[in-house]
């Protein structure tokens, strides 16, 4: 009787080191509800590609398999220095440091539980998948390689140094980039390190990647030196063939879904001063063009979510003052104009059903919050 019972308490010791893995780490479940009140996560929200899940396969080289339609973020937080990104349950940030200002890659369960950091660089356009973190290690083009590194914080690998390197986006096996911070070539390798490609001779911005085509403007140094096609909005194929103009007028904060292209337009006085700021958005072909909404403002930064527009107004320092920068909405047919913060802000991102960001302290950023995306609920966690 007593072997039958060893025997017994064996077999029951090894059923549970199986389910709790190999290396003893308890299995994680994307589909956990937060025990918190906030709003539950939207997992593919329909403005943007759908968020990357935890995938359950592995790769020959150990990295979590990648399904080739997978983006590592959303095209409107990579916009604004992809500071922030969403990964299953768990939040990839760039924390900056109180008095240096300098950031270091860290996570926490999307209640903002469990805080950890991840590596002790920093970590700026963010991009999470196949299991890694794909990052900017630092925050100004030269000599800031493009580095990944496991979601536990092991296997840190450097992908692209020696170089400038401006935006950064890691969509399906690729990693694409521009070689300066406002611009730049486009150029693109894929993540094991092969096929490098140049994509674009002309400088590009606000490169979105939508299936297998690319979409951009001509960057601001291409009108520097001599390109008349500056601030014009085009696309094509993922290997640079194909090139369509769609909108032959300038066009910033580019952000592109499965549906639209949406993007912003300026108008100035008579003494060039920024009157307003128009809000469109078109079909992939150019065709369709409708202005949506209206500010009498310059917009920053701006970012898509459902049926409202999200954006910042320029910030900016005088005389240790710190003035704008502050977070508003709009609604994509022109009305319920919101304030939603009454202090600057920056690197905002929306993740799930909240808008995360940093307080702006003398021109610097601080700490990391959150908030309702109609402004309530504000919470800080570092």
């Amino acid at each position: 009787m007593k072997r039958l019972l060893v025997i017994g308490l064996m077999v029951f010791a090894l059923f549970t080191l199986a389910a709790c893995g190999g290396n003893g780490d308890v299995a994680y479940t994307p589909s956990q509800e937060s025990t918190l009140e906030q709003p539950p996560l939207q997992e593919s929200p329909e403005n943007h590609p759908p968020e990357n899940q935890p995938p359950q396969e592995s790769d020959s080289v150990g990295n979590a398999a990648i399904d080739s339609n997978a983006h590592g973020n959303s095209p409107g937080n990579l916009l604004t220095w992809g500071r922030f990104a969403l990964y299953g349950n768990r939040i990839f940030f760039g924390n900056p440091d109180s008095e240096t200002g300098f950031l270091t890659l860290y996570s926490m369960n999307i209640d903002g539980t469990d805080i950890r950091q991840v590596s002790f660089l920093s970590g700026e356009f963010i991009n999470v998948i196949g299991g890694r973190i794909f990052f900017r290690a630092g925050t100004g083009v030269h000599n800031s390689p493009i580095m990944s590194i496991r979601t536990d914080g092991t296997d840190m690998q450097t992908h692209i140094e020696g170089e400038a390197i401006g935006h950064v986006i890691v969509a399906g096996d690729r990693i694409y980039w521009h070689t300066s911070q406002f611009g730049g070539n486009l150029n693109s390798v894929r993540i094991d390190g092969t096929d490098r490609q140049q994509i674009t001779e002309s400088s590009t911005r606000s490169t979105n990647i939508i299936g297998d085509r690319i979409f951009f403007s001509i960057g601001v140094d291409g009108a520097a030196n001599g390109d008349v096609d500056a601030g014009n909005l085009f696309s094509m194929n993922i290997d640079g063939t194909n090139r369509l103009s769609i909108r032959d007028a300038a066009s910033n904060n580019i952000i592109v879904d499965n549906a639209y292209v949406y993007f912003t337009a300026g108008h100035f006085d008579a003494d060039l001063r920024l009157d307003y700021t128009e809000f469109y958005r078109m079909r992939h072909d150019g065709s369709g063009q409708e202005m949506v909404a209206r500010v009498d403002m310059r917009v920053a930064f701006m970012n898509v979510h459902g049926d409202r527009v999200f954006f910042t107004d320029p910030l900016y320092v005088s005389r240790g003052e710190t003035y704008g920068g502050k977070i508003h909405s709009i609604g994509i047919d022109g009305t319920d104009f919101r304030t939603l913060t009454d202090f600057p802000a920056r690197n905002m991102a929306i993740l799930g059903d909240r808008i995360y960001f940093n307080r702006d302290e003398n021109g610097g950023s601080t700490g990391v919050y959150s908030m309702r995306l109609d402004g309530t609920d504000i919470r800080k966690y570092v």
